[in-house]
């Protein structure tokens, strides 16, 4: 299978591509002559930003409006890209929200949603991407987790057990498909200048954390996608997020606990 060209570009497949990390891993990839396959719900605007990105780079931007709660989702991104004869080198798994009500107070089916979003769309991509590296003999998967894989859960939340699990995933791929060429990498940022806190609405509340603890998507994106073509298993962008999760790793669990619940009743409305 060929990419969409025909030429001798790669192909990449990004999820979430309309706004923050995942817009900026397809600047980023369109920067390094990738053409694009971008997934995410808003249409339009993933077609505004096809166009500038073909514009800027001269590649090839495919512009797939689909909603990955839906358990078909995937299957049906896959099977189109067969027809159209588009074989995709790097997939960026990045899609994702937070719920903003506790575990016990949200309706089964937003959490169900949530999980086919989460975890169940990434798996089911790399199921049916992986297949087509292998023949080729090389790949790239870069799953967007979050370095609060390496924090206590917080109360009624899911988030962060799921980007552990997005985490663990990433390690048994990276041990079973080296060897065939194919390299998966967990990228773990840390607090993110994104639309991610503008739809929890906790803006005004996270802005309170000095600077310092702040990256931009374009730098996320940049030192992720380094680390990715390195061949990296886990990548965490940024010293004061590295030293975070040092901290986070020696810290006792008990004390751990307590100091989360103490910093995020400060900043959040949780």
């Amino acid at each position: 299978m060929q990419t969409s060209t025909g030429n001798n570009r790669k192909t990449a497949l990004i999820t979430g591509a309309s706004a923050g990390i995942g817009k900026a891993f397809a600047e980023e990839l369109a920067r390094n002559g990738y053409d694009l396959v971008l997934v995410a719900r808003r249409g339009e605007r993933l077609e505004e930003i096809g166009a500038g990105l073909q514009a800027a780079y001269g590649i090839t931007a495919t512009a797939l409006a689909t909603d990955l709660s839906d358990p078909h989702a995937p299957v049906a991104i896959f099977e189109k890209l067969q027809r159209d004869n588009i074989a995709i080198d790097v997939l960026v798994n990045n899609a994702g929200y937070e719920l903003a009500t506790k575990f016990s107070e949200e309706s089964w089916s937003n959490h169900e949603r949530f999980i086919n979003v989460m975890i169940t769309s990434m798996l089911h991509l790399c199921h049916l991407f992986i297949p087509g590296m292998k023949a080729r003999g090389q790949g790239n998967i870069i799953n967007v987790a979050s370095f609060i894989t390496n924090m206590v859960g917080l109360g009624g939340d899911l988030y962060v057990a799921v980007k552990s699990f997005m985490v663990k995933a990433s390690h048994s791929l990276y041990l079973e498909l080296a060897e065939a060429g194919i390299h998966v990498t967990a990228v773990c940022p840390g607090f993110t200048r994104t639309e991610f806190f503008d739809v929890m609405g906790v803006r005004e509340d996270v802005n309170k954390l000095p600077g310092i603890f702040w990256m931009d998507a374009q730098t996320v994106a940049r030192l992720g996608y380094a680390a990715a073509m390195k061949g990296k298993p886990v990548y965490i962008p940024g010293l004061v997020n590295k030293t975070l999760v040092f901290l986070m790793r020696v810290t006792p669990e008990t004390i751990l606990f307590g100091g989360v619940r103490l910093i995020f009743k400060a900043i959040t409305k949780k």
